[in-house]
């Protein structure tokens, strides 16, 4: 049970006086192993243990700290075991664990590549497990302990050499938010890094964008273009994952991970060939000259649910090397190597995943609740996977029963199963982590998020304005949700109350300033205390990036050939499902209607493999201007509504004429005489400019758009055609922030004249 050190307890030895370790004390025995008690010589008498203690005949001590010794000098070649001082043997875990043997002095052989790593890379890596004391055999791919490792030559003795900066990235030992990973596994600067002797430069190029040159990484880091202490580049200022998927982290060292060489954009699909240093070569030639890794696990194979290697792909048929294509497993089509890696049928080289993104990508298999290793080939339990290191499951959150967990909490609740890969959902059935996403019982939560983000998966409570951590569960108040990155400072704007324009809301400042409450996250907006969930659904506060419904992302961007839409941030075209991910799809938002029910998600609509149906999924029935507008299929900038059943623009009067929307359901309203107009009725006054757009208010002389014509109340929605009511109206609850008196209206049905 390791509750007794036996190197730090000494037994004294009462024939000659001396004391003995607790190992050699129950060797002997000195003391008897099962009640510790121990025998007095002069008397015969048996001294129970408690009072040995008494006697100081059991004693404990500290051990001098002497140096780890280097494996060469205490490994038995024989047995892999470690030779101790006094003669006795252990493992070499028990050894490291102990202090007794230098983990610096230990390497490893990459089962993948075939290079020598440190231990500790290797135990980032997935290839070692400390806690089993076990290596991934290279030619098996099985595990075997540490020992039979040695004999096999898969460990081998030797100090590390430091690791490129490039491969650092590459292989995930950099961390975009605390900036780096030493091979001993605490987090230190770059600098440190390189000082210490993990990182080097020496085989590192950095790309400057600014002179349109690539220079030396030491020379990088001399001119200040690489910053070693914030750990990111500088021109153009971006982290150094980032910098290196860009292309602005490039190795001298081959050959080159395949994916590697697409999302540098090596490659050039209308040529079918990679630029690799001076060299224009086709995948073939670039295979052969060993300027691309072969041995690279890049694909998933379907018949066998295994992750196969570059070479295997090919001499299955799935990759052409000379063309440059590659058949969809799933689906029999043909792809550029381009499409494959947007479509994640070629699959990054990455250390540890998200637990969304090993989903996603394929390699979580529902029917047996396994993970596919992209190092090894093994298939993981999710327990194993997340001990081993290669699933990270911080970023991912529970949600059952209206109640958010952090996965790892859930899983101690026994609402996830480890072993067998579920997680219950609010039936309290199992269901497997595909499903489990698919129906928002599991959701990513990546930090930073948006702050519609964090309100929309509840990441934000709004009973006590609280935000949870989704690694830790704890409750942070809003100015820590901002301080410790959780939240995005910079994804919100809020409304003019004067103006009635959007500006940007600086989550930071807006701490500071005390426009929101650092402790109870609450707005204070037209001298009115409000929660920020209330301030969203009212519209003083919207998302910078405005995230799209599925309705108005398939009348506004997408690529029909492609299925795919452009993110707004990076310009880049992404499939629906990466869009939902980014959250520049909102599955919140209505996607469409029936007779049944009036509002349905976009999770009812398949995004496995981004495929979709362009259906004209609407009922023939004319909706409210409001709830056209709440829809998002309004356009500001051109004044025109999109009909989601044509895909066409038009104004409001065609929209009225056209049925898509219903003009009994709107009244235009004076403030300076309190007269009310059918909406049709103020577009032929000319109160209503249907060609821009916008609705002019004979109490403020201004003209505002549809929307904010709404929320002041000079367009208020109606339940029945103003010729029909006699009942009391009240207007809209946003009306009471942006300067309204929050009154009901008697409206008498009108003279005929």
């Amino acid at each position: 049970m390791n509750v007794f050190n036996s190197e730090t307890i000494l037994v004294k030895n009462l024939s000659n006086g001396k004391y003995e370790t607790l190992t050699y004390a129950l060797e002997r025995p000195l003391l008897d192993r099962h009640t510790g008690h121990m025998v007095d010589p002069k008397t015969g008498k048996k001294i129970p243990f408690f009072e040995c203690v008494a006697r100081n005949w059991i004693i404990r001590t500290i051990p001098e700290k002497g140096k780890p010794a280097a494996i060469e000098n205490v490994i038995d070649p024989a047995t892999g075991k470690v030779k101790l001082d006094n003669g006795r043997v252990c493992s070499i875990v028990d050894a490291i664990n102990n202090g007794l043997l230098d983990i610096q002095s230990i390497s490893v052989r990459d089962p993948v590549s075939g290079e020598v790593i440190p231990l500790r890379m290797a135990i980032e890596l997935g290839v070692v497990d400390m806690q089993a004391g076990t290596v991934i055999d290279i030619q098996t791919l099985k595990e075997i302990p540490m020992e039979d490792a040695f004999k096999l030559g898969f460990l081998v003795p030797g100090a590390r050499k430091p690791i490129s900066l490039e491969a650092a990235v590459r292989k995930g030992l950099y961390d975009p938010e605390t900036d780096f990973k030493s091979t001993t596994g605490e987090e230190i600067l770059l600098q440190q890094a390189i000082e210490h002797g993990f990182v080097e430069l020496d085989t590192c190029l950095v790309k400057d964008d600014e002179r349109h040159v690539i220079v030396p990484g030491k020379q990088a880091a001399k001119e200040g273009l690489l910053d070693t202490v914030k750990g990111c580049l500088n021109s153009p200022h971006i982290k150094l994952n980032e910098a290196f998927v860009k292309g602005y982290l490039i190795s001298t060292k081959k050959p080159l991970s395949l994916v590697d060489c697409l999302l540098r954009g090596l490659y050039d699909p209308s040529s079918a060939k990679f630029k690799i240093d001076d060299k224009r070569v086709d995948l073939k030639n670039a295979i052969s000259l060993k300027l691309i890794n072969a041995d690279e696990l890049v694909l998933l194979d379907p018949k066998t649910e295994s992750i196969i290697s570059l070479t295997e792909a090919i001499n299955k048929g799935y990759i052409d090397p000379v063309r440059g294509f590659v058949i969809n497993p799933f689906a029999g089509t043909k792809l550029s190597l381009d499409e494959a890696l947007e479509n994640r049928i070629l699959i990054p080289p990455k250390r540890k995943r998200s637990l969304p993104d090993a989903v996603y990508r394929g390699l979580y298999d529902p029917k047996t609740g396994e993970f596919s290793n992209t190092i090894t080939r093994e298939k993981l339990s999710t327990e194993r996977a997340i001990r081993r290191g290669i699933l990270d499951p911080d970023s991912t959150i529970v949600k059952v029963a209206g109640e958010i967990l952090p996965f790892e909490k859930a899983a101690l609740a026994g609402i996830v199963d480890g072993q067998r890969g579920t997680v219950k959902d609010n039936d309290d059935k199992p269901i497997d982590f595909k499903e489990a996403f698919d129906r928002g019982v599991l959701l990513e939560a990546k930090k930073p998020l948006r702050l519609i983000e964090a309100v929309i998966k509840n990441v934000y409570d709004e009973a006590d304005g609280s935000f949870m951590d989704p690694k830790t569960g704890l409750k942070l108040s809003f100015a820590e949700a901002v301080e410790t990155n959780l939240l995005d400072d910079e994804s919100v704007q809020i409304r003019d109350f004067n103006t009635g324009l959007y500006k940007q809301l600086n989550l930071v400042h807006a701490t500071v300033s005390g426009v929101i409450d650092g402790k109870n996250a609450k707005l204070v907006y037209n001298n009115q205390k409000i929660t920020i969930k209330h301030a969203f659904d009212v519209g003083i506060l919207i998302d910078v990036q405005a995230p799209l419904s599925l309705q108005r992302a398939l009348h506004q961007g997408l690529d029909d050939r492609t299925g795919k839409l452009t993110d707004p941030k990076s310009g880049r075209k992404i499939t629906l499902l990466e869009s939902i991910r980014s959250f520049v799809i909102n599955p919140q938002l209505p996607c469409y209607f029936d007779e049944l029910q009036e509002q349905m998600r976009l999770r009812r609509i398949r995004s496995s493999r981004s495929s979709y149906k362009r259906t004209n999924s609407f009922e023939q029935k004319a909706l409210s201007l409001e709830l056209v507008m709440r829809m998002q299929l309004f356009r500001p900038e051109s004044g025109k509504f999109c009909d989601p059943t044509t895909g066409e623009f038009c104004d409001l009067a065609e929209a009225i004429q056209n049925g898509f929307i219903d003009p009994a359901t709107t009244i235009f309203k004076n403030h300076v005489t309190g007269k009310e107009l059918p909406l049709n009725e103020a577009i032929i006054n000319g109160d209503i400019d249907v060609a821009k757009g916008r609705v002019f208010d004979p109490k403020t002389k201004s003209a505002f758009n549809y929307d904010i014509a709404l929320t002041r109340g000079i367009l208020v929605t109606i339940t029945k055609p103003l010729t029909e009511r006699t009942e009391i109206v009240k207007r809209q609850e946003s009306v009471e922030f942006l300067n309204q008196t929050p009154v009901s209206v008697v409206v008498s049905k009108p003279r005929n004249h």
